[in-house]
């Protein structure tokens, strides 16, 4: 016992005796002694208050030295670590404090500047236990010296750690070291950032991975860093970690480069990944665990670059389109940006616990399980989500990685370009999905909905409302995604595909490895506008109205002038749609609405007069002008003529259009006669549901609206009927319109060609499922019917897109043989979209299923919260209360 005692004390003695020669002399670097430097002491402790709310630039980052150590973490719940940081010293950066420190002259300036002379203030969030620091100097000899450190400690407020030395930094030396060791929790508190534990649940099993998701503000939440965008800097990761899980399944670990792995006798390995290119470090990440053994890989351009599938043990036949995906898009855009994916491979991760349905770091992307493995058992239209988020990854690692916002109001810009160009991707790559439906109705107005409040946040806040992790967390959300997404499609619009591309082109070329901010984003617009500079402003209007407020506009047109009057013509408004009247009018507007107009919008007007006397007219809100008047042809008639705003409806329509009640009508009888096409009648409809929604527009003139579509042929329009019947069904018994809905059941019934479309596997789902819901005997019968008819032949499937309105039935009026059968189907099924149909069509069910079910979902699963929420819905019969489903029949 006194040998063990002993050892301790030692290294005490030790310790004292260095620490007094680090404070007499220093100590000699590595260079000149060949030793390791020695780590003083850190004071977790002691708090120190910074006067910035960012880092000051007087050392930033060259490149990280990481070593982590990650053998038995999992039964433990932290690691080890430490992290040298090669870090310039810039003498200017006391000379030129700006915005960005809070400081612009005076005494306040003179106060920041003598602070940061003699101490290094860089990120930790204070559950990274620092245990050890070192601070070197190198001089032009390439020759270390350890500076002695006074003090250190920490401001918990802004996740800032702050090293002390006892002279001024050495600024003129140019360059040195910060080597720091610590020690961190793996994260199990649900936000799924910094290094946490992910599960992902596969064939009724939880596999554990250790993931780093630094993402945007979350790596100081790992390690000791500099945790902001601007600070790019090269990398340099050794991961240890178990050779095998408890159940002896094989580990590996994988980042941004590719491992070079070394297997040790004592049972663990060393992945050493060689240094990354220049890069922010919330574009870094790493994850360690059990992956298929028989991951699929791909070699692309003569072998120069591999794109390989990391799933959980027995995804490998599931992960072909994804992989499909990532090689096309990334073919299709390095020609297009005219700039080689500049790394050697790309990792797609089907990562399960994330809060995120993507995340597009360098060289190792995750994206969500469900969303990256397509099988058999998944519907066609399931493809484009899963395309559109391979895409929108692929995108990023040209725009987010190699070039960077240079802060967070900046993300924007290449949030913009990965959201336009993953959707235009999508389109070009695969149209027979025909994805600029779904993405026109779904990703586009659903935004539009979260948006209409005014109280969500803009896309580029002011950067003094982006300093916390909580704030610029905010940012990274769907509405910053689409929004952006709509205003790069408006500047595209405005200046010519090809020009757009000139210009995307031209940032990679000037800003690769580096950042960027509007202005760097307008040079490039502006170096290929050519005899486009006149929508420059525009451009530049457009940028600032919509990326610095909340909301979007209400468009409103109405006739302005007597009927059949020569002179009369059309009046186009603008106001913000959270503060519209529930009324059109002209007069109303101009008498009320003395401020400028918030938004600057370009629009294209169509008047017509049936298919064949037709005439487009551009029209521009500004900041002066929120009323635009039109006069109207010659031949236009309003007996027999019409007028439709934005005639070519696209992603970039981030606003809606309401008619007045003649116009409506109008428009009514075009849509009844076909002379809009699919896309303009969606969209129409799109607007005018949401409109009476919200009470903008009367329920009356949409009910009778919604009737002259009962002709209605196009499958995505009727996925919008639905949507719209819904509404309506409310207040409205019969609907007219509704007629399309009973022609597909009765024309179409259950029946499977194997040509449907996506859209129409989509919208006769929906149809069936709403008439089984509704309790239709015949749609009952028939359902009834095709699942007898697959239950007497094993070696045959339901058409996926029948599965919903099939089981639907099942659970409403089937044997308890059949249900059981769909119960057993839930627990034995792989595949998540497959078992989420089930589980939300058995909650139908009655109480004998019901008690089985709850069972189920009451176990650990792969559903997450908000799929427990759609699996219990209102209609259903359970119920979600504290997370527990229970069964409201009793």
């Amino acid at each position: 016992m006194k040998a063990i005692s002993q050892r301790p004390l030692a290294g005490a003695i030790l310790a004292v005796v260095c620490c007094a020669i680090v404070a007499i002399n220093g100590c000699k670097g590595e260079a000149e002694t060949n030793q390791v430097s020695f780590l003083g002491p850190f004071k977790n402790d002691k708090s120190i208050k910074v006067p910035f709310e960012r880092l000051p630039a007087h050392v930033t980052p060259t490149a990280y030295h990481i070593d982590l150590n990650f053998v038995h973490s999992i039964k433990n719940m932290n690691y080890e670590g430490t992290v040298k940081i090669d870090v310039a010293f810039d003498e200017s950066a006391l000379e030129n404090l700006d915005e960005k420190s809070g400081c612009l002259s005076g005494i306040f300036c003179t106060s920041k500047r003598e602070f940061i002379k003699k101490r290094i203030v860089l990120h930790a969030d204070r559950s990274v236990e620092i245990e050890g620091v070192n601070v070197a100097a190198i001089d032009e000899y390439n020759e270390s010296t350890n500076l002695i450190i006074v003090n250190t400690g920490r401001d918990k407020e802004k996740d800032f750690i702050v090293i002390e030395t006892k002279r001024d930094l050495p600024l003129d030396m140019k360059r040195g070291t910060i080597t720091l060791n610590f020690k961190a929790p793996i994260r199990q508190d649900g936000a799924f950032h910094g290094v946490y534990l992910s599960k992902n649940w596969y064939n009724d099993r939880a596999y554990q991975f250790i993931v780093a998701k630094f993402q945007p503000v979350f790596a100081r939440l790992a390690l000791p860093c500099f945790d902001e965008p601007g600070f790019k800097a090269k990398f340099n990761l050794k991961i240890r970690h178990n050779a095998a899980t408890d159940e002896n399944l094989p580990m590996s670990a994988y980042s941004t480069m590719r491992a070079q792995v070394e297997d040790h006798t004592d049972g663990y390995k060393l992945a050493s990944f060689p240094e990354t290119p220049k890069m922010s470090i919330h574009m870094f990440s790493f994850v360690v665990g059990s992956f298929d053994e028989q991951t699929r890989e791909k070699t692309v351009r003569d072998g120069e670059l591999t794109l390989r599938f990391l799933g959980v043990p027995g995804t490998r036949d599931a992960s072909e389109f994804a992989l499909k995906v990532a090689e096309e898009a990334i073919l299709y855009f390095e020609n297009y940006i005219d700039y080689k994916f500049p790394l050697e491979k790309l990792d797609i991760f089907a990562i399960g616990d994330t809060d995120t349905d993507n995340t597009e770091t360098w060289g190792l992307v995750y994206v969500r399980h469900r969303l990256a493995t397509i099988d058999g058992d998944s519907l066609r239209a399931s493809r484009i989500s899963t395309a559109v988020n391979v895409a929108h990854v692929v995108v990023h690692q040209w725009f987010a990685n190699l070039v960077t916002g240079s802060w967070w109001d900046q993300l924007w810009i290449t949030e913009s370009v990965a959201a336009q160009k993953a959707f235009e991707l999508v389109a070009k790559l695969y149209p027979d999905l025909h994805s600029e439906y779904p993405i026109r109705i779904g990703f586009l107005s659903g935004i539009l909905t979260q948006d209409e409040t005014g109280q969500m946040h803009s896309i580029s806040p002011p950067k003094n409302e982006l300093t916390t992790p909580t704030q610029i967390y905010k940012i990274f959300d769907n509405l910053t995604f689409t929004k952006s997404g709509a205003v790069a499609r408006m500047i595209q619009n405005l200046i010519g595909e090809k020009k757009f591309q000139q210009a995307l082109q031209l940032v990679v070329k000037y800003f690769h490895h580096g950042s960027i901010d509007l202005d760097g984003f307008m040079a490039c617009v502006k170096e290929v506008a050519g005899e486009e500079k006149a929508n420059l402003v525009t451009i530049e209007e457009i940028i600032r109205t919509y990326s610095k407020q909340t909301s979007y506009p209400l468009v409103s047109v109405d006739y302005e002038g007597q009927k059949d009057d020569p002179e009369s013509k059309l009046a186009v408004y603008m106001e913000p749609i959270y503060k519209s009247s529930p009324l059109v009018s002209v007069t109303r507007f101009e008498a009320n609405n003395k401020r400028r107009n918030p938004w600057c919008l370009p629009m294209d007007v169509l008047m017509a007069k049936g298919k064949q006397r037709t005439k487009t007219e551009s029209i521009e809100f500004t900041s002066d002008q929120s009323i635009v008047r039109l006069n109207l042809p010659d031949w236009y008639n309003e007996n027999d003529g019409f007028v439709k705003l934005q005639p070519k409806p696209d992603f970039s329509t981030y606003y809606r259009i309401r008619y007045s009640d003649t116009l409506t009508r109008q428009l009514q009888d075009a849509i009844k006669e076909q002379q809009l096409d699919a896309m303009n009648r969606l969209h129409i409809l799109n607007d005018l549901r949401n409109l009476a929604r919200l009470q903008l527009i009367k329920s009356d003139v949409f009910y009778d609206f919604f009737n002259a579509y009962e002709n209605e042929e196009d499958y995505a329009v009727m996925l919008e009927m639905l949507k719209a019947e819904k509404l309506l069904s409310v207040r409205y018994t019969p609907l007219i319109g509704a007629k399309v809905f009973r022609r597909v059941l009765d024309e179409q019934k259950f029946d499977v060609t194997g040509n449907e479309s996506p859209l129409e596997e989509q919208a006769r789902s929906a149809i069936l499922k709403m008439f089984v819901a509704k309790r239709d005997p015949d749609a009952i019968k028939m359902a009834l019917e095709v699942y007898a008819k697959f239950e007497a032949d094993r070696d045959k499937k339901v058409a996926v897109f029948l599965r919903e309105p099939v089981y639907l039935a099942v659970a409403l009026k089937g044997t308890k043989q059949q249900q059981n059968q769909l119960l057993e189907k839930l627990t034995n099924s792989r595949n998540h979209e497959e078992r989420l149909r089930l589980a939300s069509t058995l909650a139908f069910s009655n109480k004998d299923v019901l008690r089985r079910l709850v069972a189920i979902l009451n176990q650990p699963n792969d559903f997450n919260s908000e799929e427990l929420k759609q699996i219990a819905s209102a209609e259903s019969n359970l119920v979600l209360i504290n997370g527990m489903v229970m069964a409201k029949v009793k």
